[in-house]
């Protein structure tokens, strides 16, 4: 009876689908996103002492797809928070990733 009642509970929920309505933000500020909250700061801090560094992390974050640059102008899904920051998705993009509240309005 429990099994029925699940199935049954899923299939509602997949022939009639959810009302969830995602909420959109602008990017303010061109600026970097990643899926780890460690190298979102780590980016931050290096951002204002060394160019070169700063440089060297986002290249490689970037490669291996860790993360992103936000484009000023482009519109986003804001996804909630997490320790302070803003989670973000890009339209067409199933990652969720983390950036500085004053990216996104």
């Amino acid at each position: 009876m429990k099994k029925l009642t699940l199935i049954t509970v899923f299939l509602t929920l997949v022939v009639y689908g959810t009302e969830a309505v995602a909420t959109e933000g602008l990017i303010m500020k061109t600026m970097p996103a990643c899926r780890n909250q460690d190298t979102l700061m780590q980016l931050g801090k290096l951002s204002g002492e060394d160019k070169e560094a700063y440089q060297k992390l986002l290249f490689i974050s970037q490669a291996s797809g860790e993360c992103v640059m936000l484009i000023e102008g482009k519109m986003v899904f804001l996804e909630g928070n997490q320790s302070g920051l803003t989670k973000v998705r890009q339209k067409g993009n199933t990652s969720e990733y983390l950036t500085f509240p004053g990216a996104v309005q």
